[in-house]
């Protein structure tokens, strides 16, 4: 006989959402465990086949995978209010973010042309100027803010839970950098605040209210001259680094695209990513203090000449 695996986990998603060892053990052997029986009894059915991703023996499940199916019944309050939806926004922003340090690492990365900026000047004046980009940075920092405030609840309520059986098992085999997202992701989050009222901060508002575009390749070699600042930029880059690790991988996780098939790939890609990136990053502060201190020859800043060429 057929089965209607559309309608029945319609009609037993609420029940399921509502099971609290479900919502405790959502990264356990457990958990998977009641989840994949759950379903699997939805018609009497030992194993079911939902596009084709089988689930056979309710411990064989892998309850990422199956993200997509199930929340597609959830309302939005459950997708705000839970643990499932949480993870979900969260893993929705970080792939966000990711795009976000491509772009941001290689603009800064253009410094290293010794050029006096002229490369780095150009891509900065684009995506200071173009409405489309500007539109953009403002749901950049709602993501920010809206994966801060995700990631510290998942965190807290994760901390909370470690007396309980299920957060024992999980602490025995989670590495150390995917316990301690919370704490990196606030030195990350400091690091940008940092960041923002250095740079970014004084040029918006100079560009709005002020005279216009300021010179932000001299901006960085005043301020990494300064060995204190360039401390700070390495340690920010270094959380950076350990926060991806863990955080690239769980991004693509929770949309369940780590198949057998794919899965090597995306967390090699991911280990490369959280290394190369944040390097560039740490690399920028290290070249400005170096070219500042006679380590060698840096080119000075040619804005001056591109605002009168109009870039």
């Amino acid at each position: 006989m057929a089965i209607n695996i559309t309608q029945s986990i319609e009609q037993h998603t609420p029940a399921i959402l509502r099971r609290p060892s479900i919502e405790r053990g959502l990264d356990s052997l457990d958990g998977c465990r009641q989840m994949g029986a759950l379903l699997a009894t939805l018609e009497g059915y030992q194993s079911i086949k939902i596009k084709g991703i089988h689930a056979l023996e309710g411990y064989q499940l892998s309850l990422r995978r199956h993200f997509n199916v199930i929340l597609v019944f959830m309302n939005w309050k459950a997708a705000f209010s839970t643990n499932i939806g949480r993870k979900l926004l969260m893993g929705a922003t970080g792939l966000f973010l990711i795009i976000f340090l491509l772009v941001h690492c290689y603009i800064n990365a253009q410094v290293f042309y010794n050029d006096g900026g002229a490369h780095f000047n150009t891509l900065a004046h684009f995506m200071g100027t173009n409405p489309l980009i500007r539109t953009i940075e403002i749901g950049l920092f709602v993501f920010l803010i809206w994966h801060a405030i995700l990631g510290l609840q998942l965190w807290f309520r994760n901390m909370g839970r470690r007396k309980s059986r299920y957060a024992l098992k999980s602490g025995k085999t989670s590495s150390w950098y995917s316990r301690s997202m919370g704490i990196l992701g606030t030195l990350i989050l400091l690091f940008l605040v940092v960041h923002l009222r250095n740079f970014w901060g004084p040029n918006r508002y100079s560009q709005t209210f002020g005279d216009g575009e300021k010179d932000l390749f001299s901006m960085m070699a005043d301020d990494f001259s300064n060995v204190v600042m360039v401390a700070v930029y390495v340690l920010g880059c270094f959380s950076l680094a350990w926060h991806l690790v863990h955080g690239f991988f769980s991004a693509f996780q929770t949309f369940g695209l780590t198949t057998h098939r794919y899965k090597g790939i995306i967390y090699n890609t991911g280990v490369a990513f959280s290394i190369i990136v944040p390097l560039v990053f740490a690399a920028m502060p290290l070249w400005f203090y170096g070219g500042t201190h006679g380590w060698f020859y840096m080119t000075p800043s040619v804005f001056g000449q591109q605002v009168g060429a109009n870039f």
